[in-house]
């Protein structure tokens, strides 16, 4: 039978402008519920509960890592690349699963291992966050990002998140109830597996014949290299603090990372957009790769920039709202956090998105595994001098690094261009807005209040900083807004 053609167009139809939308949408909501969840969850478990619950959740996802071996990433690019033929699209699909499965089966006998043999003492909790390594066999978001649908992504994470938020503020009362909090946690992300396997049946067909599932192993298999190498240097941290320090640090740093998680997820958002459209130009016109990167430089920064500035004004106000004074201490390890945000925006969109993109993911894993060496060794000499925020200025420093190595690489691949009246005025806009953030905090003497006051004098002094410097990126959006405006 002979490839059915299909459009090379987004299969919903939507442009790339209403994608970096959604998936911006998508990647808030990912983290904000979650964030709602955590401001309860940090007054009704206090310290010690929420670092247990990190500790075993930080656990768990290195044998999720295992149970998803590369395919999150590699799943979009292949699917993208085969998205004019539906054929092609069945096969690659089936040929994916397969993998899956296997991937999956041998990730959660080892889990089962690890929590028989490490972990009996509290049972209940590790077996609930081991959830997500059982829900892999029906995890399929890849396929969707690859097609490009991310308005369905958006409104089905609303749905199932909102859901897992308001079971939590239901059920959820007292530090007794930690292991129910990770249950509904869990649930907040399992549950949006069950509506893609209902929805796949509309777009993708599971076939047994003609599958090569060997052609897919090795760049897999060297993903999930990668993976491993950025999840170790991302999350050594948490669990070295956990071995070396007490339940109550951990859970300050958690929720340090969390709101400062809260900021990369946006930039993120972006970037991955950005991934299935870089795959298809790479294999279409090469031209326009550098262009798409240069755009996407821009957006991060613009965004990125002031918040690093907005996050280091009002993170001793943010934490006391956000998680009350038990966690004040806290604070300080949120404001060395904060450039981490720039280094992984850029780095995600300049060098990740850009290798994987061209094929050449081979190229991650001597850099991850360097970072997961040098995050090591700083955290061993610094948390004993410093403890969170000992890890806080290890994790920056490894970011630092890592990214570095990364755009040696790309800047083969692509030549984007480094605009620097836009990067001079962004940046000064970002110190005008943060000095008036300051401002703020003299006159003002109550938290609530104040937080409230820094973020709308933040958000108008940028804004009118951007339209007075005739900033390019908050043209761009307000004349989608227009276009949009003037349509409907």
């Amino acid at each position: 039978m002979a490839s059915q053609r299909v459009t090379s167009q987004p299969p919903q139809g939507h442009s790339f402008a209403a994608n970096a939308a959604f998936n911006v949408l998508y990647k808030v909501l990912n983290v904000i519920f979650p964030l709602i969840s955590s401001v309860y969850l940090a007054r009704v478990l206090l310290p010690a509960g929420v670092g247990a619950v990190s500790y075993a959740q930080n656990v768990a996802s290195y044998l999720v890592l295992v149970a998803c071996l590369g395919i999150p990433m590699y799943g979009v690019r292949e699917i993208a690349k085969r998205r004019d033929s539906q054929r092609d699209t069945d096969t690659c699909f089936s040929e994916i699963i397969a993998i899956n499965f296997c991937s999956t089966t041998v990730a959660l006998l080892a889990y089962a291992i690890v929590v028989a043999l490490f972990f009996t003492s509290d049972l209940p909790l590790y077996l609930v966050c081991g959830l997500p390594i059982l829900f892999n066999y029906i995890s399929i978001d890849w396929f969707y990002q690859g097609r490009e649908d991310y308005v369905y992504i958006a409104v089905r994470s609303i749905i199932v998140k909102g859901l897992s938020v308001l079971a939590i503020l239901l059920f959820v009362h007292g530090p007794q109830d930690y292991v129910l909090s990770a249950f509904l946690t869990v649930m907040g992300t399992c549950g949006n597996y069950l509506f893609n396997i209902v929805r796949a049946r509309r777009h993708v067909h599971l076939t047994l014949h003609g599958l090569h599932l060997r052609q897919h192993l090795r760049p897999i298999f060297v993903l999930v290299a990668c993976s491993a190498g950025a999840q170790l240097y991302n999350y050594v941290d948490v669990l070295m603090l956990g071995a070396m320090d007490t339940p109550e640090v951990v859970g300050w740093y958690s929720n340090a990372m969390k709101a400062v998680m809260v900021v990369f997820t946006l930039c993120t958002a972006i970037s991955e957009v950005f991934l299935p459209r870089i795959s298809y130009l790479f294999e279409t016109d090469r031209e326009k790769v550098s262009d798409l990167v240069t755009l996407g430089m821009q957006i991060v920064f613009y965004f990125a920039a002031p918040i690093v500035m907005g996050t280091v004004a009002v993170a001793h106000n943010l934490v006391i709202v956000m998680f009350g004074e038990p966690f004040a201490p806290a604070a300080f390890t949120m404001q060395l956090l904060a450039p981490i945000m720039i280094f992984k925006g850029l780095g995600d969109i300049v060098s990740y998105q850009v290798i994987i993109g061209a094929r050449q993911e081979g190229k991650l894993v001597g850099p991850y595994f360097c970072a997961t060496a040098l995050n090591v060794a700083l955290n061993l000499f610094l948390i004993p001098l410093w403890s969170l925020n000992g890890a806080a200025v290890a994790s920056v420093l490894t970011e630092c690094f890592v990214n570095m190595l990364l755009l040696r690489h790309s800047l083969r691949l692509v030549r984007p261009r480094v605009d620097v009246r836009f990067v001079a005025g962004t940046v000064l806009s970002a110190l005008v807005m943060w000095a008036a953030v300051m401002a703020v905090g003299t006159l003002v003497h109550n938290v609530f209040l104040g937080l409230v006051l820094d973020v709308v004098v933040a958000v108008a002094i940028y804004a009118i900083c951007g339209v007075l410097g005739r900033n390019p990126i908050l043209q761009m959006i307000f004349g989608i807004l227009k276009r949009r405006l003037s349509l409907s």
